[in-house]
């Protein structure tokens, strides 16, 4: 099993090495790869010792992509005990390497695993509930391969072209609300097209110029059109500010 990310305290890193330990009484074959750095690293490998477990948890330290991908690959699944979260960006990367993850029911990893799906959710801070899950991976490669393959197309949503496709629907569905043509000859609007954390396609900003264009003839007046592409969090998303005759939507 894999742990990827920071070791900070409130990661709950300590909750996998505990589960590991309960599993191990029933599956002994069973190991845990821990990636990342941070200021618990010290008491987790104290942790580890005191449990018995220094020969089955490995701690990589930093790992450049490549390691990363290898480790995220070869792994039954990926464990994220973490309390809270905004998205649970390591999730969808072992998603899209078709892994399943094994995660707290907490704020954020709720919505990056698909509970049954991609993976599993356990109550935060049960080690019981969490090994348990974990011995049921290890014996059944077909849940794994099912998970993963479900992970994957999941992981393979969260696209630029996905997000580009969304945000002109629900512009579109906002037009239609209003169905008012251009009658006095409108002035093209003003766009400005950003990007931020992200490079932009070009076809994504023609895309942005096109969409800004439909809506100002929709409102049948001039406007400046302000839209900003952004990676929160691993995940793309698009902002639209519109003003005309000093209304902003």
């Amino acid at each position: 099993f894999l742990y990827i990310g920071r070791l900070k305290r409130y990661k709950g890193v300590d909750l996998a090495i505990r589960a590991l330990a309960i599993a191990r009484r029933t599956r002994p074959d069973l190991s845990l790869d821990i990636a990342g750095t941070g200021d618990d690293r010290a008491r987790l490998e104290a942790v580890t010792s005191a449990l018995g477990q220094g020969a089955a948890v490995r701690f990589h330290g930093f790992v450049d992509e490549a390691h990363k991908l290898t480790l995220l690959r070869s792994t039954w699944g990926n464990l994220f005990p973490s309390p809270k979260e905004g998205w649970g960006i390591t999730v969808v990367e072992a998603a899209a390497c078709g892994t399943p993850s094994l995660a707290s029911d907490s704020p954020g990893l709720r919505d990056s695993v698909r509970a049954g799906e991609t993976g599993y959710l356990v109550p935060h801070g049960d080690a019981e509930a969490l090994a348990a899950r974990m011995l049921e991976l290890a014996a059944d490669p077909a849940l794994v391969e099912r998970l993963g393959q479900a992970g994957r197309r999941f992981a393979e949503s969260h696209s630029w072209d996905h997000a580009a496709d969304r945000t002109e629907a629900h512009l579109r569905e906002l037009g239609s609300r209003r169905p008012v043509t251009c009658t006095g000859g409108c002035m093209p609007a003003t766009v400005t097209v950003t990007a931020r954390h992200c490079e932009l396609p070009d076809q994504l900003r023609e895309r942005a110029h096109e969409i800004a264009s439909r809506l100002e003839l929709r409102a049948g007046r001039p406007a400046e059109v302000g839209i900003l592409f952004d990676v929160e969090a691993g995940v793309p998303t698009a902002e639209l500010r519109f003003r005309a005759a000093g209304e902003e939507l």
